[in-house]
């Protein structure tokens, strides 16, 4: 798992034990094919009580693509208010998942999105399993969100970039990873990283990896290869010889 750098004393959170009644869900919300009727108003709800906060401006969006993943809920702000951050998606989880939720974490925190999960009231012992999982990779306590039969929310600990511990039994997950909607593009940035203590931003140009070594004042070097082949890149990835310094930032 490949860390990305953050002050974790700065990070904007929602009060974690604070309840909120929720309004009615947003009917504008369409229910999916095969989508349950208690994860679609958990979702429903959850838009209409951000739509409710008063001067939250931005894109709330659902069923949206991050890389190849579907965010229930996803918010890209114009500044974080009340807590919640500018960067951020809500999962509604009502069962057991059947791929990785950590692994799931730790590609959205690579794009800089901060995850909430939420779980019904009568899913506590799947919401038990995911905080036991967390407790493994994450050194600060996480309370995870909760939804009451009776409408009330507890939206629990955002897991933002940064907050997952280095854990060797969970590789990167394909780091240089370009998803399947942007490969037509030419040029694609994975964001930057230190590399021998050097900021440097690695980007795909024409299915190429390039490194642009920052110089000072801003500015970076032309595009070289990395001097490290993926293999090797991945190898000290793990090790924490080099790190995460930005989210990832995809097409120019």
């Amino acid at each position: 798992m490949v860390v990305q750098r953050v002050d974790l004393d700065n990070l904007e959170q929602v009060d974690e034990d604070t309840s909120y009644q929720l309004p009615e869900p947003d009917m504008s919300i369409r229910q999916q094919a095969g989508e349950g009727r208690t994860h679609w108003w958990g979702k429903a709800s959850v838009v209409a009580w951000l739509r409710s906060i008063d001067g939250l401006q931005g894109e709330i969006e659902v069923e949206t693509k991050v890389e190849d993943l579907i965010a229930d809920v996803k918010c890209t702000l114009e500044k974080s208010v009340d807590g919640i951050p500018k960067k951020c998606v809500f999962e509604i989880q009502t069962r057991e998942s059947n791929t990785s939720i950590l692994q799931r974490i730790e590609r959205l925190n690579r794009h800089g999105y901060t995850v909430f999960y939420i779980y019904p009231e009568n899913a506590s012992n799947h919401r038990r399993r995911l905080a036991e999982q967390l407790e493994d990779v994450i050194s600060e306590p996480v309370a995870l969100g909760e939804i009451t039969a009776d409408g009330k929310l507890t939206i629990g600990t955002g897991v933002a970039p940064g907050m997952l511990d280095r854990n060797p039994g969970i590789g990167p997950w394909k780091e240089f990873y370009i998803p399947t909607y942007e490969r037509s593009a030419t040029c694609y940035d994975f964001g930057d990283f230190s590399i021998d203590s050097v900021r440097t931003a690695l980007v795909s140009i024409d299915g190429y990896l390039y490194a642009m070594r920052e110089v000072g004042d801003g500015q970076r070097t032309l595009p070289i290869a990395p001097g490290l082949s993926k293999s090797e890149l991945y190898s000290q990835l793990m090790s924490g010889e080099i790190s995460r310094e930005s989210p990832v930032r995809g097409t120019p």
